[in-house]
């Protein structure tokens, strides 16, 4: 067993793991350096105090996962299904964090650092960005039907090319937002303000 720097726990190095069912046959913990992880189901898993850096999950359900205590850093997600996962638990560097197509629904990231993240063609509904600090993240394409935005810093975040937007101007911080015209009319109506 190759050790890990971290809480001797075991170091899985570049390995692949294709087609694992996690749910019947338990993931080692440990540290998971470089790792490929490709259509593996993780679904309602206990993953607490895992450590992934630089790993990519493709096409991988972690819905309803404990991820508490775990490490993410420089880990894309693509094509994940990552439902009900609650973030603020973790011990991730999110701004090396990248989410391309994935369903992030009922997801907590309230209180987190999320400067600089970015989420392509996410589904985020019923999103939990509560008192998080998105500033100068970007979001394209992706759906916020129900998201929560609550004391949050909105300052220079790219939303623009986004649907399902709905927030309240005055408890959030946005100088320099960036939204579509569409959306903001529909902010706007919240205020009973109609354009035009």
């Amino acid at each position: 067993m190759v050790q890990s720097k971290y809480l001797d726990l075991e170091l899985f190095y570049d390995k692949e793991f294709i087609r694992q069912d996690f749910t019947e046959i338990k993931l080692s913990k440990g540290e998971f350096e470089s790792c490929h992880f490709s259509n593996c189901n993780f679904s309602m898993q206990f993953l607490t105090s895992y450590i992934f850096l630089s790993c990519t999950f493709d096409a991988c359900d972690i819905s309803n996962a404990n991820i508490n205590d775990s490490s993410f850093g420089d880990v894309s997600f693509n094509s994940c299904k990552l439902i009900g996962l609650n973030f603020n638990e973790t011990r991730s560097d999110f701004q090396s964090i990248k989410f391309t197509d994935c369903q992030l629904n009922k997801t907590d990231f309230s209180g987190q650092d999320l400067k600089n993240l970015y989420f392509t063609a996410c589904s985020l509904k019923e999103v939990d960005f509560s008192e998080s600090d998105l500033r100068n993240g970007k979001f394209d394409n992706c759906s916020f039907d129900g998201a929560v935005f609550d004391r949050s810093d909105l300052r220079n975040l790219d939303l623009r090319r986004n649907t399902g937007l709905s927030f309240n101007l005055e408890s959030n911080k946005i100088d320099g937002l960036r939204i579509d015209e569409s959306e903001a009319a529909n902010i706007l109506r919240m205020y009973k303000i109609i354009l035009g």
